[in-house]
């Protein structure tokens, strides 16, 4: 298990290179780190370390990208910001997902980087490179391999054929049941699966959900993993739908790109869009359930990574991105109460959004009257100065949200049902429509056209014009409009391009201010983009700008109340499973 250590002080060495071993080393939360020999809340889980500081880019999810070795099961490290340094867009969601809590096939499978140092090779260098080029993808074994090492004690099998009814797992407890129905049975079995904060965590072997929750007599159904450390692995690269999701918006960049002028463009998650979280630490979701069991735990973890060591904060001074997605009305209202004083919009925006993300995303997108992340100070007479444009965004974990869909208030959804019977028939039973329900009593229903849009939409015009007029004026595509949005930011100077030799090529300029990311740690790749040549801050210059930021936001706090009692943990579809992953 790693050692319970607090963040480690300041080296002065510049921001981007300090927070790569501050972050990952960083023990502050006393949830996530317990001290006094306490155990952790979650795991441990199968780790992995390189074989070599710098292996071979990813080649994709059906094939192992590298040839790793096993180390202890452990929780992972806290992460860092994933991709380009100097992105000109910048993605900030709540904290990561803790992959492995899922019961499932691919919640036994997935590994986390635990690394160490190797000879005279520093630990860092090694982190530094992984989250420099991850993008999109997490780490799994194949099952196959994971279940040569499940534990003899504790081990479950199959009595008989069968299917996997549930394993819900409602909160942070270790134990839970697994429930199956066997075909030589009437009643559907419970096998409890039990464990303690601190033991090897019991995981499934069988999918949940239709149609891979079959099993046969005798196949393992659940066990507790136990890798040895030094086992020769194949890693494999597995696409997350939550680091995918902004693919749809970029690729309309893209295109608008080369129609006007650049056909070589290629833009990708990672190298243009840098992906990062409030909270370091991982959990399975957010929210007291998962987080210490009351909302004093949640506000005590938010106060030590975002306002007190502030690394997300940091990464962003030190990014300087064109546009930010704040992803999620959590994310949003954990933003805004540790940094409000530095967000600007006339009007302002609604402290509680009639349709949430929806109705931020509908509010920021807006460029008559943009959402903006500004902040000045000078430091030891240097000045530093960020202007970055705001828009929250959907959460990025559920298709549905991002599929074109009609957004109602339930009030009207229910008037809609009585007066339109046919039409809401035809949308509660087709195959090609998710009804989504609301979060709360008095929310919006989302319809979520999932595929055939047009022919949908065209049908509804077709059989029934009035409801077809009335679906359509709370019509919405959050792909288009953010696709839409980055389109006119480059019309309009906001992101721009940088032409190479040859033709047509170059790529989306870097936000401005230095970096040396790539050029400290030595990377093959280099910096491609010339950060490294420009005039560099001053030792401690980010920092103190981070600190007097930090602390403006407590005053400003301070003399505005009523804020401190916003609810930061209340997220629309909070707790639901992701589909798509």
């Amino acid at each position: 298990m790693a050692s319970k250590r607090s963040a480690p002080s300041s080296r002065m060495q510049p921001l981007e290179i300090d927070l790569v071993g501050r972050v990952s080393a960083c023990r502050t939360c006393g949830f996530f780190w317990p001290t006094q020999g306490k155990p952790q809340p979650y795991g441990p889980y199968t780790c992995y370390d390189f074989d070599s500081d710098t292996p071979k880019t990813k080649s994709g999810q059906r094939q192992p990208w590298l040839r790793g070795r096993s180390v202890a099961a452990d929780f992972p490290d806290p992460e860092v910001m994933d991709g380009c340094r100097k992105a000109p867009i910048m993605t900030i969601g709540i904290n990561p997902n803790l992959t492995a809590f899922a019961p499932g096939t691919l919640g036994a499978s997935w590994c986390y980087p635990k690394f160490t140092p190797t000879g005279s090779t520093k630990a860092v260098r090694r982190t530094a490179y992984y989250y420099r080029y991850r993008s999109v993808t997490q780490e799994r074994l194949a099952l196959g391999v994971i279940e040569r090492f499940v534990q003899a004690a504790g081990r479950v099998t199959a009595e008989g054929n069968g299917t996997v009814v549930s394993a819900v797992r409602t909160d942070d407890a270790p134990s839970y049941t697994l429930i199956v129905r066997y075909a030589h049975r009437t009643k559907p079995t419970s096998i409890e699966l039990r464990s303690k904060a601190g033991q090897l965590p019991y995981a499934v072997f069988v999918d949940v959900a239709p149609p891979h929750n079959t099993f046969v007599k005798g196949q393992l159904l659940a066990g507790r993993v136990q890798i040895p450390p030094g086992k020769a692995l194949e890693v494999y690269a597995q696409e997350i739908s939550y680091y995918t999701r902004f693919r749809t918006a970029l690729s309309s960049l893209q295109n608008h790109l080369r129609a006007k002028g650049h056909p070589r463009a290629n833009l990708a998650i990672g190298e243009d869009v840098g992906q990062l979280d409030m909270v370091a630490c991982a959990s399975p979701h957010w929210g007291p359930g998962w987080l210490g069991g009351d909302h004093n735990s949640v506000l005590q973890i938010m106060h030590a990574c975002v306002s007190k060591n502030a690394w997300a904060l940091k990464q962003l001074l030190h990014s300087k991105p064109a546009l930010l997605l704040l992803v999620g009305q959590a994310s949003y209202d954990m933003f805004a109460y540790a940094f409000g004083h530095c967000l600007s919009r006339s009007p302002a925006l609604p402290e509680k959004p009639q349709d949430g993300a929806f109705t931020l995303l509908e509010l920021t997108s807006d460029d008559a009257h943009p959402t903006k992340f500004s902040y000045n100070s000078t430091v030891g007479g240097v000045r530093y100065s960020i202007d970055t444009r705001v828009v929250v965004v959907p959460h990025f974990s559920y298709a549905f949200n991002y599929a074109p869909q009609y957004r109602l208030p339930t009030d009207q959804w229910n008037l809609f049902v009585r007066r339109y019977p046919e039409c809401a028939e035809f949308l509660e039973t087709s195959n090609a429509v998710q009804r989504v329900p609301p979060a709360t009593p008095n929310n919006f229903v989302g319809i979520a056209l999932m595929s055939d849009v047009q022919t949908i939409r065209q049908q509804l015009r077709a059989r029934w014009p009035a409801a077809a007029d009335k679906l359509e004026r709370a019509f919405c595509d959050p792909n288009a409009t953010l696709g839409a949005l980055l389109c006119r930011l480059y019309d309009t100077g906001v992101i721009t391009w940088v032409r190479g030799a040859g033709n047509g090529g170059g790529y989306l300029a870097r936000a401005a201010g230095p970096c040396t990311f790539c050029e400290h740690f030595a990377f093959a790749e280099g910096c491609p983009y010339g950060k490294p040549a420009e005039p560099q801050y001053p030792s401690g210059f980010l920092t103190t700008v981070a600190q007097r930021l930090v602390a403006a936001g407590k005053n400003w706090r301070a003399s505005n109340g009523a804020l401190a009692k916003r609810s930061i943990t209340d997220s629309p579809f909070r707790g639901l499973v992701d589909p798509t992953v």
